[in-house]
């Protein structure tokens, strides 16, 4: 329907018309449509260019030329958008707009392009079918895309909404405007829309440029096509006249749109800034922030309400009433640096001084010395103000009492040290076994697997020696269990003393003991399990009056193999307690080593 209205309404010079609102359509649906439904938008176009064409009596093979331009060219400014990373199409933005317009000139210039080699075309031709339809996409598409935004995301506030008669009046003059202008062939009036236009654009923004402009363009068209309007001065015949007429819409429409542009960022940023400082007072009236401000050319110091409350020279709890700032008097900067802690003083004017030489900004945390002899942690941080002769003049800094976060911050200090503390015995306690003091089971056994793994990883050697202690039951039964505990301990400590740094000995059970020797092999382990087993009962004979305590051994050493056949720490050692067992099948106080 759109494209035969365009056909019949809007002809102008050649058979072209001056603005094509179908292409802005069809470039609109695009933009706003999911990519997975573009195909049925580029055929439903193409049905309908080629049935208008057809109904108007284009012939066949150009009406299929002109549905081929018409269908291609909003994909190709489409794709074109995405490409140069327009993510999000916004009229408010100016370098979006500028891309808008990139990708609209690309689109109506490779359309003209086919239609004019495909049928043989004049360069007249080219450029009247090009800014025809490059004014169709710059006039309808912004028009649409806005409207759509305003009814789905409601981006018209409730005030907005409440003034229709303010818009319908807007609109009325532009309407009255341009028909007055265009209606009469005694002045040349093109003047006067634009400042209609731009009036509208003033009070309503992208939307009001879009449809303001719009409009100027059915109105000049429909009046140029009953030969009146200002566009009659213009010499050279209708063809000349409709390039004036596109170029006037051109220029009109990048003036609208950029002033909107321009209008809209501003009261963007206008309201930008007015949410931050809201803000911002909030957020000072909350956290009890002061500011002052050091003339380095008069010496003289500012101070806000705030900072003589930190200071503790004004009363700020409520109970007096608070003066202006005006009556109160910020201390000389000598006698300010004197309000610091003595142990302080040198460093914040150290600081200062630095920030004024280097004109860099500052931060500094101190103590302050109130009146009453209390002492307060304060934060200030700030920066160099300069003229515009780059040159300092001033010191602008924050300062904010955090004594309670320095307490605080030292009593979690203070808390977490005795928590780690805590965990580090728990730690200990829960790998420890309670009555002889090395490692107990779980950690032994957690730490064997930690060694071959990476014996494993660097192809590494690694050896475990089971052992028990001979006849302990008997022990336990004939002397009690006191004894059995201090034989217990015995063989505990002993064995730490002979193993070297790297060796690991842990109770695994009742009587039964394993060490673990990471980096040495079989033949190194029988060295060190045998003089254990020796020293034990040598040790034991010395400590017990003659009855010794013999051990007897099981040696089993770590195998490497593929990863799916590697030696764990269940067969290791399992190898290890069947070499023990063989052991004290041969009488017990020897050392055997696994198969």
């Amino acid at each position: 329907m759109l494209v035969e209205i365009s056909i019949e309404t809007t002809k102008s010079t050649g058979g072209i018309a001056t603005v094509w609102p179908a292409s802005g359509l069809y470039f609109a649906i695009l933009l706003l449509s999911p990519p997975k439904q573009h195909i049925r938008y580029v055929v439903a176009i193409a049905v309908a260019s080629l049935t208008g064409n057809l109904s108007a009596g284009t012939s066949p093979l150009f009406s299929c030329i002109f549905t081929l331009a018409n269908a291609t060219e909003g994909l190709v400014a489409y794709y074109l958008m995405k490409f140069i990373g327009v993510k999000r199409l916004s009229f408010i933005e100016p370098v979006t707009v500028a891309k808008f317009c990139i990708a609209a000139i690309s689109g109506t210039l490779w359309s003209a392009s086919v239609v004019t080699l495909l049928t043989q075309g004049t360069w007249s031709f080219f450029f009247l079918w090009q800014v025809t339809d490059m004014l169709g996409i710059l006039l309808i598409t912004p028009l649409i895309f806005i409207i759509t935004n305003i009814v789905t995301e409601r981006s018209f506030t409730r005030k907005e909404w409440r003034r229709p008669f303010e818009i319908m009046a807007l609109l009325l003059m532009v309407i009255g405007v341009t028909a007055g202008s265009f209606s009469q062939t005694s002045y040349p009036l093109f003047f006067l829309p634009p400042v209609a236009v731009l009036v509208v654009t003033y009070r309503l923004g992208p939307f009001g440029a879009a449809i303001s402009v719009l409009i100027v363009a059915i109105i000049s068209t429909i009046f140029a096509g009953m030969g009146l309007g200002p566009i009659r001065f213009v010499a050279g015949g209708k063809e000349v006249a409709g390039f004036f007429q596109q170029f006037y819409l051109l220029v009109l429409l990048g003036t609208a749109m950029m002033f909107a542009a321009l209008q809209s960022a501003s009261r963007k940023l206008t309201r930008s800034l007015d949410e931050s400082n809201s803000l911002l007072m909030q957020a000072e009236s909350i956290a009890n922030l002061g500011h002052w401000r050091l003339d380095l050319h008069h010496g003289t110091l500012f101070w806000s309400e705030e900072v003589f409350c930190i200071h503790g020279l004004k009363d700020c709890d409520g109970t007096q009433d608070r003066h202006d700032d005006e009556e109160m008097q910020a201390p000389k900067l000598a006698h300010n640096l004197s309000l610091y802690h003595k142990d302080d003083r040198a460093y914040v004017r150290g600081i200062l001084k630095r920030a004024i030489a280097t004109a860099s900004p500052f931060e500094y945390q101190a103590r302050i010395v109130r009146p009453d002899d209390t002492i307060r942690h304060i934060t200030s941080r700030g920066q160099v103000q300069k003229d515009e002769n780059d040159e300092a003049v001033a010191l602008f800094g924050m300062i904010q009492d955090v004594t309670q976060q320095v307490e605080t911050t030292y009593m979690l200090k203070q808390a977490q040290k005795l928590a780690e503390q805590a965990a580090a015995r728990a730690q200990k306690l829960a790998n420890t076994d309670q009555l002889t003091g090395i490692p107990n089971r779980r950690h032994t056994l957690n730490m064997l697997k930690e060694y071959i793994a990476k014996a494993h990883r660097k192809g590494g050697e690694l050896s475990v020696a089971m052992f028990d202690i001979d006849h302990f039951k008997a022990v336990n039964d004939q002397h009690g269990h006191a004894v059995g505990d201090q034989i217990l301990r015995f063989v505990a400590q002993h064995s730490g003393k002979v193993l070297r740094a790297d060796d690991l000995v842990g109770r695994i059970g009742g009587e039964e003991f394993v060490i673990v020797l990471p980096g040495a092999n079989t033949h190194r382990t029988m060295e060190i399990a045998e003089r254990l087993r020796i020293s034990i009962e040598k040790g034991s004979n010395a400590r017990f009056g003659g009855n010794g305590v013999t051990i007897s051994i099981g040696v089993a050493s770590l195998k490497h193999a593929e990863n799916e056949n590697a030696m764990d720490s269940d067969q290791l050692l399992l190898n290890a307690d069947e070499a023990l067992y063989k052991a004290k099948r041969l009488g017990r106080n020897i050392l055997q080593v696994a198969a």
